[in-house]
């Protein structure tokens, strides 16, 4: 009789043990945590608003690598070619940064509004994507550079 109240005893602390991992992890879950390091760009909720279950809050962005989008016209495309390298020039007196070629669009569009050029504006162009590099950060999201594809 006392081994199976002491079994009774066991079964009740192991259902007690489980019930408090569920409420700690409850209280975890209530304090979310970024799954990476990285700085805040973008919040999409304030304090106070109820977040349904996958709801993001901020956007992370990390700029341990970052990239820059170029528009080429398609005679200078026949040059290129993915993992070229290109030198980014942020124009802060500092030397130029290498990076390299990781996209290049199969389709012509015409130039978009931000261009520096209202001729370059009109024409068709192919946007390229370098990639770069940037483990001193030196680099930050927006800002404008000079690019060289050699």
């Amino acid at each position: 009789q006392a081994a199976a109240a002491l079994d009774a005893a066991r079964a009740d602390l192991n259902k007690i043990d489980a019930e408090i991992a569920l409420l700690d992890k409850r209280l975890r879950d209530c304090f979310p945590v970024a799954p990476m390091s990285g700085y805040m760009t973008d919040k999409f909720i304030d304090p106070g608003e109820l977040a349904g279950v996958g709801t993001p809050f901020v956007k992370i962005s990390r700029l341990d690598t970052v990239w820059v989008k170029v528009y080429l016209p398609p005679a200078d495309l026949t040059g290129i070619k993915l993992n070229d390298r290109a030198e980014i020039d942020p124009e802060d007196g500092d030397d130029a940064v290498p990076g390299y070629i990781t996209w290049i669009s199969s389709e012509a569009e015409f130039t978009p509004k931000n261009v520096q050029t209202r001729e370059a504006r009109a024409d068709l162009v192919y946007a390229v994507k370098i990639t770069i590099p940037n483990p001193d950060e030196r680099l930050k999201i927006g800002m404008p550079v000079s690019v060289t594809i050699p």
